[in-house]
Formats: structure tokens, C-alpha cells, sequence
């Protein structure tokens, strides 16, 4: 299905529309108030507007859209078609659509095509697979829908590679309402930048990089992590290491029976087992070991109840308890009558205080039960309260409920000490105890596990529950205030003519901020950045966008100077949202750029503007966070 030719074959004329190309351009640009992606269009014959869409292309475009499940497409003209096509393709991964583009008028013709840039493979394919489509009328309907899909399974998998995991986009969307600047990193998406040059921070999902090696290998080992909190005093359930089954079921019988079976280094819950029985120990064994590839724990069973308590950068950011799924006898109803019955209940399954889940029925209810004298077919006496699954997640049927601001601080500074101890920045400790109001010195208490990657994401939603914006307080803890300062940018915005001067006004500038401000400036020109006397070069970016990103990313920059030609500016946007101050020499783009500028707060100056009053802007302007003029949630990919 070729992307380069649109045909109408029922208007007047016969017209053959063209893709040209699509061009990016990031950051402030000339095309849209946000970094956008613009199709080009060309007619043959030339025609002064798109032709319209005739009612047999209308019918014949409907049918593939709806057989391949996307949305419908109402459109005037052949190019809105293509537009509208690109729309239904980019709403069906979820992603921003040329629908809620703000285009310059000005600067978009009729037969262009804008479309917000967040991912630039995806936006290009879905374009692309619009023009092939609209191009297809006089293929084969079937050969046509099969190219489709083809085409929509690629451009599936690519967002899903690249949108954010739960963890990351928890990240990003307390960043965007603190007004913390971030950005994936170009050489490593997974990896989430906080701030700009010298301030920056970086996060792998709720790994810090203030966080070591050592400390992370010791949180991902159950076996170092007990032996190291119980060495400092830090209460922890009995524990061993074991090698087989036999090993496992001396264990259970010295702990005594229900016992916790494991992976050493097992992850998200796989492979972890409450054992009520002898004869249940060789299975739950199997499982762990299948789990991991470290060995296999057997713990006490720690009694109480069970809380997740967040901790970054050594203070409680917030806390939830986990309750595990139970119900109530009514001394008529099976217990697997009463677990349908609260299965059916909107007000446990989705109350509006906590985040909860429907029981499900697996093999270790049957076995919880029976440690009971139960059964699933067994009434239990009227106002008893029956343990479903002694496992405390929600998948299991467990509820979530935000505690964050009842935490004892004896709990409190017990959690900031473990985090200490294992030199984690950010860390989820998982401890029970009778009630997390009280001191976990008056006990029963134990620390069941330490993440040192902790999920955020049921711990936030239930914070939200109850107007708790726990993932904000961690980006306030390990991304303070003082670091949130965007880096100064400035900008000469020349023709070919004064490149040369300008080259040499900026690197006495760059002298100047480096004697008088003790700054590390970026210095960047067509061919490339210097910072701190290195060489840096951009990789497959066009303009100013791969210069800007190894200016922001690089932690030696205090601050940045560009020279760059008006046409590269103009082609390919200013690559970055922010500009302090900029040049803008006389030619053909100055007033297009100036105004680009003027609007998004840019003071600009003269070329030959003495040195001092730019340093003295520069060290007057607010450059913090609530004065930002635009986040980076949409160019930062």
C-alpha cells in the first residue's frame, strides 16, 4: 500500500495528490504553539484548494476503517482525509491528534497537514498509512484492509515500546503538576531526566541515580537485606536460605506452621507462597525455585497487619495498608456464596475511599480455609470474619487504603532508618504490625520486605482516594526546589552572512558568563556543541533539537549559547520550549522568529547589544519553575 500518491478518481479532474514529505519541528516553531509534525501535500493538476472527497471514496474509506475497528472520518477535502485518517490511527493508540493541533495560521497552508509531535515514528506512520489508504482505490478491498493491519499492529507495538510504564507516567504526571521540567533521555528513553544540565536528576522507573549498585544487588536479595536490617536491630522474621524440599520442611516444622516460601530474588510477588501444611511444602518449594535464580527463604509468619510505607530521599512520602481479602458469615451463606456476594458489591469491589478487587478463587483459599476448619462449601457462623487469602495484593482481592498522614514516627523514623542502612534513595518498606498508629516497639512487628525499585502506582491511587499526591511529594523529596531551575538559553539568530561574527560575540559571551558567573557554558554552532573545551555531536536529529538535547542532558552545563542560521530555525523549530534571551540579525525570518519569540517571552536584544546588560538580564530574569512559560510534556520524548 504505497504512502506517496493519493488518488481521487471520481473528482472532475482526476486529481493526484502527492505526499512531499513530513518535516518536524520541535519545540517553539513556526507551525503550531507545540512541537508538530507537518504533511506536505501537492496536487497535479495544481489546484488552489484540496478537491473534494467524493461520496463512492467516502464509502469506500468508511469500510476500512470500520473493518479495521477504527473510528469514522467525516472530511470536506482529500487533504482532511488524510488528516482525518492520521486522527482515527493516532486516537486508536491514544495519542495527541492533528484534531487538537493549535497550527499558525500564518505559517500552514491549505494542502499541510499538522499534527502534535510526541513520538516521531508513530505520528510519521500513521501519516503515512493515511496517504497509503486514501491512495488505495483501485487495489484489492482485501489486500487493502490485510496492509492495514499490518501496518496498525507495527505502529501498536512501536507507542506500547515507547509510551511510559505505570511507574514512569506516575513520574512524569507528578512532575507536570509540580511544574518540574523533565524529558526521556535521547540515548535511553526508559530513563527519565528531571531538570536541566548541571541540576539534573535521573530515574529508572523509582530508581534513583543517587542510589548505588551495591545498594540495589543488597535490596534484590530477601537473604542480604534480612541479614542486614537484623544486624542493626531492625525487627525481621526468622529466615533461612534453603537448597531443597527437605531443607524447606525442617525450617517449617522448627518456625512452626503458616510458613512464608519464596524466591531469594524473586520479583512482584511471583513464586510466594503461605504454607499451612507438611504435605504443602514440596509444591510452594517448586514454585520458588521456579521463581528466582538465587535460592529459595523460608520465613516465620509475621502476624498483625500489613503496610507499604514510601520513603525517598530519608523522609515518609506516604503509606497504605493492604488488607487482604475477607468476608463475613451470616450463618446461612457458603463462604464461596459470600465471596460472589462481595464480588457483586460495587461499595467493596470500588470504594470510594480505598482501591480493591474482586476475590479470586485459587488453590491457596481452599488451603487458607482449611488452616480454618473451613471449606468453600462450609456456612460459617453468623458475624465471623473468614480469611480468604492470607496474600495482601489486590490482583487476590485485597484492599488498598491510604494511611499516609497516620503513621506513627516511631514507624516513620524506623522506615527512614532502613532506607539508611541499605543507602536506598527511594524505597517501599513493607512491614507488619498491630497498627500502624502505634509505636512498632510495643509489637508484634517485622519487616517483611525493602524495594529499592518500589511500584508507586497503588500506593498513588490510593493517596488519591483520599487527595494524597504521594508520587508529588517523592518528586519534592529527591527533586527539591533549588534544582528546578531551567537552564539560561541564548540564541543568535543569524543569516549566513554574520555566522562568523556572531560565532565570535558568543564565545566572548560564554567567556564572560565562565569569569564573572562561574558558569560551564555550551557553546553550539551548525557543527556542533563544546562544553567545557569537548566536542559534542548530535545523532540523527535536524537543527537545533540534537543540540539542545546534549545541552539539557549533559550534567557540565550551567548554560547555553547557540548560533544558528534563520532557514535551519525556521525548517526545524527552535528545538527547545525556552528561550531567555535571543538575536534575531535582519533577513527574510526575522519577523516570523521575533515574534515566535516575543510571544513565548524572549527579550530580545540587538546584535551588537553590549555583553553586560545580557549577563545582567540573565542573572535578573526568574528563571524558576512557576514562571515557566511552557512544559515539556510534549517535546520531551
Amino acid at each position: 500500500m504505497s504512502a506517496s500518491v493519493l488518488r481521487q478518481p471520481d473528482a472532475e479532474a482526476a486529481a493526484t495528490l502527492e505526499l512531499l514529505g513530513i518535516r518536524f519541528a520541535w519545540g517553539l516553531n513556526g507551525f503550531a504553539e507545540h512541537p508538530a509534525a507537518i504533511a506536505r501535500l501537492a496536487c497535479r493538476p495544481a489546484l488552489r484548494a484540496p478537491p473534494p472527497v467524493s461520496a463512492r471514496e467516502a464509502a469506500r474509506i468508511a469500510a476500512h476503517l470500520g473493518r479495521a475497528g477504527l473510528a469514522p472520518v467525516l472530511a470536506d477535502n482529500l487533504v482532511g482525509l488524510v488528516a482525518g485518517i492520521a486522527d482515527a490511527v493516532l486516537a486508536r493508540v491514544g495519542a495527541p491528534t492533528a484534531s487538537t493541533a493549535r497550527a499558525r495560521a500564518a505559517a500552514v497552508g491549505p494542502w499541510d497537514i499538522v499534527v502534535p509531535l510526541h513520538h516521531a515514528e508513530t505520528v510519521e506512520e500513521a501519516l503515512r498509512l493515511a496517504a497509503g489508504l486514501a491512495a488505495a482505490a483501485a487495489a484489492d478491498p482485501q489486500e487493502v484492509d490485510r496492509a492495514i493491519a499490518r501496518r496498525l499492529a507495527a505502529i501498536e507495538r512501536g507507542w506500547s515500546l515507547w509510551r511510559p510504564d505505570v511507574e514512569r507516567a506516575e513520574v512524569i504526571a507528578a512532575c507536570e503538576r509540580r511544574g518540574v521540567r523533565w524529558r526521556r533521555l535521547s540515548y535511553y528513553p526508559d530513563c527519565i531526566q528531571l531538570g536541566e544540565g548541571r541540576r539534573q536528576k535521573r530515574l529508572y522507573a523509582t530508581v534513583s541515580g543517587d542510589t548505588g549498585y551495591i545498594a540495589i544487588r543488597i535490596a534484590n536479595d530477601k537473604s542480604l537485606t534480612h541479614l542486614r536490617l537484623a544486624q542493626q536491630g531492625v525487627p525481621v522474621p526468622r529466615h533461612r536460605i534453603v537448597q531443597t524440599a527437605d531443607e524447606a520442611a525442617r525450617a517449617a516444622r522448627e518456625y512452626g506452621f503458616p510458613i512464608v516460601i519464596k524466591p531469594r530474588d524473586g520479583k512482584w510477588n511471583r513464586g510466594v507462597a503461605i504454607v499451612y501444611a507438611p504435605e504443602e511444602v514440596v509444591e510452594a518449594f517448586a514454585d520458588a525455585r521456579g521463581s528466582g535464580g538465587g535460592g529459595v527463604v523460608v520465613e516465620s509468619w509475621l502476624p498483625g497487619r500489613e503496610f507499604r510505607i514510601l520513603v525517598a530521599a530519608g523522609a515518609v512520602c506516604g503509606a497504605h495498608e493492604r488488607e487482604p481479602p475477607t468476608v463475613v458469615g451470616d450463618g446461612v451463606s457458603s463462604v464461596a456464596a459470600l465471596i460472589e456476594q462481595a464480588n457483586a458489591d460495587p461499595a467493596r469491589t470500588d470504594p470510594p475511599d480505598a482501591w480493591s478487587g474482586p476475590i479470586a478463587f485459587l488453590p491457596l483459599v481452599e488451603r487458607c480455609l482449611a488452616w480454618q476448619g473451613l471449606s468453600l462449601d462450609g456456612v460459617p457462623e453468623a458475624g465471623r470474619r473468614v480469611l480468604v487469602n492470607p496474600l495482601p495484593f489486590r490482583k487476590y482481592g485485597a484492599t488498598y487504603r491510604d494511611v499516609s498522614d497516620a503513621v506513627h514516627p516511631a514507624n516513620a523514623a524506623l522506615a527512614v532508618r532502613i532506607a539508611r542502612l541499605l543507602e536506598l534513595d527511594i524505597a517501599g518498606i513493607d512491614i507488619r504490625l498491630p497498627d500502624i498508629r502505634r509505636p512498632w516497639t510495643e509489637g508484634p512487628a517485622g519487616v517483611c520486605e525493602v524495594n529499592g525499585g518500589p511500584g508507586i502506582d497503588n500506593i498513588a491511587v490510593t493517596g488519591r482516594k483520599r487527595g494524597v499526591d504521594i508520587s508529588g511529594r517523592m518528586i519534592d523529596r529527591i527533586f527539591p526546589a533549588e534544582l528546578r531551575r531551567p537552564l539560561p538559553f541564548v540564541l543568535y539568530a543569524v543569516t549566513a552572512d554574520q555566522e562568523a561574527a556572531a560565532l565570535a560575540r558568543a564565545a566572548q559571551l560564554a567567556g564572560e558568563m565562565r569569569t564573572r558567573l562561574g558558569w560551564s557554558v555550551a557553546l553550539g554552532d551548525r557543527s556542533g556543541v563544546t562544553i567545557a573545551g569537548n566536542r559534542l555531536h548530535p545523532v540523527r536529529e535536524h537543527g537545533m533539537r540534537g543540540w539542545v538535547q546534549l545541552i539539557v542532558e549533559s550534567p557540565e552545563a550551567d548554560a547555553a549559547i547557540l548560533v544558528m542560521p534563520q532557514e535551519v530555525l525556521v525548517a526545524h523549530g527552535l528545538g527547545h520550549d525556552r528561550i531567555d534571551v535571543a538575536t534575531v540579525a535582519d533577513g527574510p525570518w526575522r519577523q516570523l522568529l521575533a515574534g515566535i519569540l516575543a510571544e513565548a517571552g524572549t527579550r530580545i536584544v540587538p546584535f551588537d547589544d553590549p555583553i553586560g546588560p545580557v549577563l545582567d538580564h540573565l542573572t535578573r530574569v526568574d528563571l524558576s519553575v512557576e514562571n515557566d512559560r511552557e512544559s515539556l510534556s510534549s517535546s520531551s520524548v
